[in-house]
């Protein structure tokens, strides 16, 4: 009986190009193809790497011979690689060059309150700011307002498409260092801070 000889299997990154640029923070869905002339594609097991590190552990092709992942990639990674086994151990790789390109943080215009306006426990006080993102939608930012003596303050935190923020709310009397925090989706985030008296 002649022994038939393994033939391995070959792997093909498909989704993107080599040398593809990517933003810094944002999930990018990886897709690659798998082939092997003697074992079906459910037989193949692919996992993902950027650079050394495992992204996606190994686990079987679909039926249709395709593996996908998805990947956060940051500023400093520069190569992603998928790799292929059969299973008798032979295996394949495909891998391409990425160039990830810096986002930016958030930007925070903080308007009120104000450290030289009046401000009283028992009237309402405007908090107000004006925020915006070079990637990101305003909407799409997330708002935490804080007091050093309340903590965070329960104040409606949408954003209007113009990047303005607005509402009212009490505080208790003292000195309170107020905090404005914006964060867009790939956690950067910008901080504003005034210092009042109530």
């Amino acid at each position: 009986i002649e022994k038939q000889e393994n033939i391995a299997p070959t792997i093909l990154i498909v989704s993107h190009s080599d040398g593809v640029e990517v933003q810094d923070g944002y999930v990018e869905n990886f897709r690659a193809t798998v082939a092997d002339d003697d074992n079906s594609f459910e037989e193949l097991s692919v996992a993902w790497y950027v650079g050394e590190d495992l992204v996606c552990d190994w686990t079987n092709a679909n039926p249709a011979g395709e593996s996908t992942c998805e990947i956060v990639l940051e500023d400093g990674d520069s190569n992603v690689i998928a790799e292929v086994r059969d299973p008798v151990g032979a295996g394949g790789r495909s891998e391409i060059a990425v160039s990830v390109l810096p986002t930016e943080a958030p930007i925070v215009e903080l308007i009120s309150p104000s450290a030289s306006g009046n401000h009283y426990s028992d009237q309402l006080i405007q908090f107000s700011a004006l925020v915006s993102d070079a990637e990101d939608d305003a909407e799409d930012l997330v708002v935490l307002w804080t007091s050093s003596l309340d903590g965070e303050l329960s104040l409606d935190n949408s954003i209007n498409s113009n990047g303005e923020i607005s509402d009212y709310t009490y505080l208790t009397e003292g000195n309170h260092a107020i905090e404005l925090r914006v964060e867009d989706s790939t956690g950067k985030f910008s901080t504003e801070e005034v210092v009042i008296q109530v």
